[in-house]
């Protein structure tokens, strides 16, 4: 079945991203995401910008720094648990 909003995993990748949907994405407006694989590298820089910032860490934990506040999210085993 084909639908519009479905892409194969790589088509929408971009830098460390492994998906990036925002309005560079046809159709695509107000909100963004970004997915980040811990597992290939442990550390990813976002920039500042308009937009809002939320970091769910889907398994494991992480440290999200911003300025000098360091913020420890601890995570789970997996989604499914």
């Amino acid at each position: 079945m084909t639908n519009e909003w479905a892409y194969p995993r790589g088509t929408l990748s971009r830098g460390e991203f492994e998906s990036v949907v925002d309005s560079s994405v046809p159709g695509w407006k107000h909100t963004g995401m970004c997915v980040f694989d811990a597992s290939i590298s442990t550390e990813c820089d976002i920039s500042a910008a308009s937009e809002e910032r939320i970091v769910v860490p889907l398994s494991g934990s992480c440290v999200v720094t911003v300025g000098e506040t360091k913020f420890n999210l601890a995570g789970r085993q997996s989604p499914f648990h």
